[in-house]
């Protein structure tokens, strides 16, 4: 039917035109034929609405144009007067046919939104509300039939992009958009606001209002993301307590966060330790607070709380020593969003701390350990309403971590205190063995000093220089800041120098050479390896160069990478050890005690005797 429309029109108007012609030029008769032309322009603005002009123009031009062609001028002014008259009726038949579709649409639409359980409208371009369903009258009862019935429910921003908005959805396909709204005789709800225009072929003047309740998405969303963001600050707080040095400074980086967290003004920490409280410390934009709190509060100056004065900190303190143990924390737990009708209820005034500092919330939660209170967490707001019983929760999670980081912080200190105990106490022992050993080394010197008999000395220094190589071993643990091992490199050096004393070397003559890894060696080995090295050295420096005034002498020592396995070298370039000697069935004392250290080290041992004497020795550590 549509697709006839214009073919119809086009017939109607060529009809038209040879009626023009006929009356007009062939028989020059006026006759009232132009009430034909009616027909194509009701058509018209049946159909297409103002378009219909177009059609009027056509016509009303046909009829001039033809008064020209006929040479009869004074029908102009009437043929003009006509198509004003043309005009008219194709506008007034337009608007009446518009208004048609509206209702027809409206009566449409009518059913569809008294059906649906969203509050529903439909505004026209001036935003007039000219059609709503029951549940947009209930939510928005008795008020003005337009938008600014909004005016006053939303802020002047939101309502400024709702107007913007319904301009704009008759361009567009749709606009959606959310905004809070004050609910008359109730709350501020969260919508989504959906603005859509109520089209048809031929126009798009009404778009239809949709509001949907989002509030209690809006509120999971909000506590979803609070949970994520005190989830965050969890994390960070047991970061915090993680560090070495979780103690004080820890409690004050806890507090920074927790405040920026949750916004509240003002949060601290008292402190109870022996019979007595302390402000530990406190985060506030008012500088002022901490000293007020210090010199006004009764429990930190001890005072007795007047009757008249409402402290919160004194009642927690009185109900929690009211209470047994494993519930006094609960029972002494509280908070309040209105202090200044919880003071006049009860007939007091409020203490320094809150009266100056015009918070209206508090809250004061205690926190204990094994041993008793440990002290209170403090929570001052000048807003209404800013506790609840969630972030009272949270907040106590907060305190039990608080109260983590100061039982750390005093078991950190008492373990200190007793490591550094056990350091003195075993640095004391090995002194006193080192001291011994001097006294010892000091009276086998003596001993030998009074000897003529040069057997008889030579064994006494031998055995000065064994005791000296223990001592050494304990001097080095008596400087060391690790008790279970020595440095050997360094070891190794003061030995060969006090040995090379001893027996008095010249060093122009005798060069010892050093190739000694940079390790550290267990107690347990160090002591029968020092007294090792001590035997072979000896033995080099007594016997090897008797027959040569030059000779060299090497010590090497190192670990595998792969294992604790360690290998020692001792050689020397001497005379070798004698025919009649095979070590260590017919050696000296010195050749037992090599055997008898190496099988304490539970090590393997080469000895090879061509150009001298090398001892290979391989032992694991520990």
């Amino acid at each position: 039917m549509k697709r006839a429309r214009i073919p119809v029109i086009i017939l109607l108007l060529v009809i038209s035109t040879l009626l023009i012609w006929y009356f007009r030029i062939v028989h020059r008769h006026e006759i009232i034929f132009t009430h034909l032309f009616y027909i194509p322009i009701i058509l018209a603005a049946f159909w297409w609405h103002y378009r219909s002009g177009y059609v009027v123009l056509y016509l009303s031009a046909a009829l001039i144009i033809s008064d020209f062609y006929a040479g009869d001028t004074g029908l102009i002014l009437h043929d003009a007067v006509r198509g004003m008259i043309f005009l008219v009726v194709g506008f007034t038949v337009a608007y009446l046919r518009i208004g048609q579709l509206r209702l027809f649409n409206l009566t449409k639409y009518r059913q569809i939104i008294f059906s649906m359980r969203e509050p529903v409208a439909i505004l026209n371009r001036g935003g007039e509300i000219i059609l709503r369903n029951e549940k947009f009258s209930g939510l928005f009862p008795g008020i003005e039939p337009d938008i600014n019935l909004f005016k006053g429910l939303m802020s002047g921003e939101d309502f400024s992009r709702f107007k913007n908005s319904l301009e704009a959805c008759f361009e567009k396909e749709g606009i959606t958009f959310t905004s809070y709204i004050k609910i008359p005789g109730s709350s501020t709800g969260f919508f989504s606001i959906n603005l859509s225009p109520v089209s048809s072929v031929d126009f798009s003047a009404d778009a239809v209002l949709t509001l949907w309740d989002m509030t209690e998405q809006k509120k999971i969303e909000e506590n979803l993301k609070t949970a994520v963001e005190r989830q965050k600050l969890a994390i960070d707080v047991l970061e915090l307590l993680n560090k070495q040095q979780s103690g004080s400074d820890g409690i004050k980086e806890i507090l920074s966060l927790v405040k920026h967290s949750t916004g509240v003004e003002a949060l601290g920490i008292m402190l109870y330790s022996e019979g007595k409280f302390m402000l530990h410390d406190i985060k506030t934009t008012d500088e002022t607070l901490p000293e007020k709190i210090k010199s006004g509060c009764s429990l930190i100056n001890e005072q007795h709380v007047k009757p008249e004065t409402l402290c919160l900190c004194c009642r927690a303190f009185d109900i929690y020593n009211k209470n047994e143990k494993g519930k006094a924390d609960d029972a002494a737990l509280f908070w309040s969003n209105d202090l200044e009708q919880l003071a006049e209820a009860e007939g007091l005034s409020m203490c320094r701390c809150l009266s100056e500092g015009k918070f209206r919330s508090s809250a004061v939660i205690p926190f204990s350990d094994d041993g008793g209170l440990l002290g209170f967490f403090i929570l001052f707001d000048s807003s209404d309403n800013f506790f609840n019983s969630e972030l009272i929760a949270y907040y106590r999670g907060v305190v039990q971590s608080i109260g983590i980081a100061l039982s750390r912080a005093d078991y950190e200190a008492s373990l200190k205190k007793t490591i550094l105990e056990k350091e003195h106490l075993i640095r004391e022992v090995h002194h006193r063995v080192k001291n011994n050993m001097q006294v010892i080394t000091s009276l086998i010197s003596l001993q030998a000093s009074r000897q003529t008999d040069e057997n008889i000395r030579s064994v006494l220094v031998d055995s000065q220089n064994r005791v000296r190589a223990m001592s050494l071993v304990q001097e080095r643990l008596y400087n060391s800041s690790d008790f279970s091992s020595i440095n050997f490199q360094n070891y190794i050096q003061t030995l060969v120098t006090m040995l090379m004393s001893s027996y008095r070397i010249d060093r122009q003559k005798v060069r010892v050479s050093l190739d000694v890894s940079d390790i550290n060696i267990g107690i347990s080995t160090a002591i029968p390896l020092a007294q090792l090295i001590n035997e072979i050295l000896s033995n080099s420096f007594k016997h090897t160069f008797i027959c040569r005034e030059n000779g060299d002498i090497s010590v090497s020592l190192h670990r595998t990478e792969e294992n604790k396995n360690c290998t020692l070298i001792v050689s020397d370039n001497g005379s070798g050890l004698p025919g009649n000697v095979v070590f260590p069935l017919n050696g000296n004392l010195g050749f037992q005690l090599i055997d008898a250290l190496i099988k304490q080290l539970r090590g393997k041992y080469s000895l090879k005797t061509e150009n001298g004497v090398s001892y290979t020795v391989e032992f694991s550590e520990g």
